[in-house]
């Protein structure tokens, strides 16, 4: 076992978790016999993590949902592949073995690990889009074409189908309202929205609560050009 291979309670939740973790309590004898039936094991991706205070043992049973050790769990660019309870025999080892090879010889590098978090925080997420009434057809099919450049797969709330009743309507997006992101888009024109507009804005406060978080952009500042262009004559 490398040195690095004993990593602290501390080290293990503020680090970037990808190799294997075996976690073990202090006083649990069958920990003991595990860990030293595995020490061994000379891989930088596979990691030892003794869990003492009874604070850390709550954190494990929330992270991995089991509340018994030993525990060994597999991590993939900060997310759980999958946890083995209690101690594991050869067979059991073959999986993990085979893991550990694809995880290679050597840790991550702080640069790789930066580039991984940089990809992770580029991935689009589906996004509701609110446009104030005054919002043409045409900004807002050039609004949607730049969300790439937020991140965000946008849907319109207003683009399903007119002839729906606004409870069918609210019925279409509802599912994910508590998942998405929410963008509110104001023009100086008008401040006004669409009733599903308004349904969505209301909604997804209460599916929030204090958390709620949304943005609030300017047509204008989004298009490059002045929401008054059609007023100056």
């Amino acid at each position: 076992m490398f040195d690095s291979q004993k990593l602290s309670f501390e080290k293990f939740i503020l680090g970037y978790k990808h190799g294997i973790y075996v976690f073990t309590e202090d006083t649990c004898h069958i920990c003991q016999e595990y860990k030293d039936s595995i020490a061994y094991i000379n891989n930088a991706n596979l990691y030892f993590v003794e869990v003492s205070l009874e604070s850390e043992k709550k954190i494990v049973e929330e992270l991995l949902g089991r509340s018994v050790f030993p525990l060994t769990a597999c991590f993939k660019d900060n997310k759980l592949s999958y946890v083995k309870a209690g101690q594991l025999f050869e067979t059991q080892l073959e999986g993990i073995f085979a893991d550990l090879k694809k995880f290679g010889d050597n840790p991550l590098s702080p640069e790789e690990i930066q580039k991984r978090l940089k990809k992770e925080e580029t991935k689009c997420r589906l996004a509701y889009y609110v446009f104030s009434n005054s919002v043409t057809a045409d900004e807002r099919k050039q609004i949607i074409e730049k969300s790439i450049k937020y991140n965000e797969l946008p849907i319109d709330v207003d683009s399903v189908p007119e002839n729906l009743s606004l409870e069918e309507k609210f019925h279409l997006l509802e599912y994910t309202l508590s998942l998405v992101k929410l963008v509110i888009f104001k023009s100086n024109k008008s401040q006004l929205f669409s009733p599903i507009g308004q349904r969505i804005v209301i909604e997804y406060n209460n599916a929030h609560g204090s958390e709620t978080k949304f943005e609030i952009r300017n047509v204008s500042d989004i298009l490059g050009q002045s929401d008054d262009r059609d007023n100056s004559n």
